[in-house]
């Protein structure tokens, strides 16, 4: 394959650009253009009439490969200087920003399992020098990107004395301690759930509140990252299921706990509070009510924190489900602000049926079906709900009466 080196540019401040290698085929000639990128195609997206929007420098990441410290430096400076650029162009109309979505569940699927790219599986391998130092690069990462975005976003869009509010997006759980296949009360179920939880809820806020890694898992901060340091805004929570977590066996090193996921369960998995919460699509049991639970958890801990559901949905062909999982998420907003959690707003997961990461397009989350065929979209009777809803700015008692509650949901078959 030939290549041939790029002349330095610099950027629209003046600083010299890193130089990038550029790989074209043998047998394409040379086009003039090649030596300057193609614009940024920018939708018209209503300056005036929209401004306040949640924008994310990266949804399903790129990974921060595992190599030379040298080499994850490079790749973190690469991700802020791509920070950076969005914050110059589309500053003037957003406001909140998402560096990383998911991370954790990415890093375990990419670096943890290996059902995802690159393929590591370092849980049940080397979880140090694989799983761990993932994490830490990816850290790493987010407060590379905040400091980047703070710096290039001076516009304040919506006129709220804050041009940029930086966050990320974290999967949480309703996690409960499980032995054989059932709810447990064993203190060691117990403690191993309060594990999980540490790792999978806590660990990545807490290393960037207070600028401090936890490389073996033990709820102790002890390997200092002062450029971390209170580089976070606001935290996205994105809540899907309710599993269990058994101590025993405790398959995963260092936190030495097994949680149930899809078909892997050594007596971890428990069955749904109701045969209605359970998804087919996904594997696992949608609970309603746990939405509420982890958002009080979360504003416990962290009560100084803006949350924002920026993910929440089910995987169903059945629209009056979806209305009924709509109904019953704000429902859980509704209660927890009651509350005094500072919950400022949600998103549901999804506008349109997606491709679901590793599932491909099997399961629907979409408020508007799909038809893959010919790409028509055809509203659900979620669609129609939530359209009321907003449009309201409020829920009625009827639609309350019809969709919510802690009852069943219609049934997915």
């Amino acid at each position: 394959m030939g290549s041939r080196r790029a002349r330095p540019r610099s950027d629209r401040r003046g600083r010299a650009r890193p130089l990038r290698r550029i790989h074209r085929r043998p047998d394409r000639r040379r086009d003039p253009a090649d030596d300057h990128p193609p614009p940024l195609l920018e939708p018209d997206l209503g300056r005036r009439s929209a401004r306040r929007r949640l924008c994310g420098g990266a949804h399903r990441s790129e990974p921060l490969r595992l190599g030379s410290p040298d080499r994850i430096i490079e790749i973190i400076a690469e991700f802020a200087e791509h920070a950076a650029l969005l914050g110059e162009r589309f500053g003037d109309r957003v406001d909140e920003w998402g560096t990383v979505n998911e991370p954790l569940n990415y890093l375990l699927a990419s670096y943890g399992i290996g059902n995802f790219p690159p393929g590591k599986s370092g849980i049940l391998g080397d979880i140090d020098g694989v799983f761990v130092a993932a994490v830490r690069s990816y850290l790493g990462g987010h407060a590379a990107a905040y400091d980047a975005l703070k710096a290039a976003d001076t516009i304040d869009a919506d006129g709220d004395g804050d041009p940029a509010a930086v966050g990320f997006t974290q999967a949480v759980g309703a996690w409960v301690p499980a032995r054989d296949n059932l709810v447990s009360d064993d203190p060691d179920d117990v403690a191993a759930r309060d594990r999980l939880v540490r790792v999978y809820h806590y660990l990545w806020v807490d290393a960037i509140r207070e600028g401090a890694f936890d490389p073996d898992l033990d709820g102790v901060l002890d390997e200092p990252h002062p450029e971390w340091a209170d580089r976070l805004d606001w935290l996205g929570v994105q809540y899907y299921f309710r599993a269990g977590v058994t101590a025993e066996p405790g398959l995963m090193p260092l936190i030495e706990v097994t949680p149930c996921f899809g078909d892997f369960d050594f007596g971890a998995c428990v069955p749904p509070l109701d045969p209605s919460y359970r998804v087919p699509a996904m594997k696992y049991e949608h609970y309603p009510q746990g939405l509420y639970e982890v958002l009080s958890d979360l504003g416990a801990r962290w009560p100084d924190l803006p949350l924002t559901v920026t993910e929440s949905g089910i995987a169903t062909v059945i629209g009056r489900r979806r209305a009924e999982a709509v109904v019953r998420a704000l429902e859980a907003i509704d209660r927890a602000r009651g509350e005094g959690v500072d919950v400022r707003g949600y998103y549901h997961w999804s506008i349109y049926d997606n491709f679901e990461w590793a599932e491909g397009y099997t399961p629907r989350f979409g408020l508007y079906t799909v038809d893959f065929q010919g790409f028509a979209r055809t509203a659900t009777e979620g669609a129609t709900v939530l359209g009321e809803i907003a449009a309201a700015r409020g829920m009625s008692a009827e639609i309350k009466a019809e969709y919510g509650g802690e009852g069943p949901m219609t049934p997915e078959e």
